[in-house]
């Protein structure tokens, strides 16, 4: 029955590192390519209308630069 237990707490851990996997890689995935966008929690990103180029900002943010190192990975 203790090993059943451990052996629940071991799975349960597994998933939690599994969830925290894929939300890095689903944040620096929309950090990198501006054509894939993923709503995550508060980096939701979306195309700023205000520009030429397909830059991306927070919700509620006029200007990406300021916002998120968008303008070190992707300069226009």
């Amino acid at each position: 029955m203790f090993l059943l237990f451990l052996m629940f707490l071991l799975f349960l851990m597994f998933l939690l590192f599994l969830m925290f996997v894929i939300v890095i890689v689903i944040v620096f995935v929309s950090l990198l390519r501006p054509e894939f966008q993923f709503p995550v929690l508060l980096l939701y990103f979306q195309t700023n209308k205000q520009t030429n180029f397909n830059e991306r900002s927070w919700v509620g943010f006029s200007d990406a630069y300021s916002v998120f190192p968008s303008a070190l990975i992707r300069s226009p």
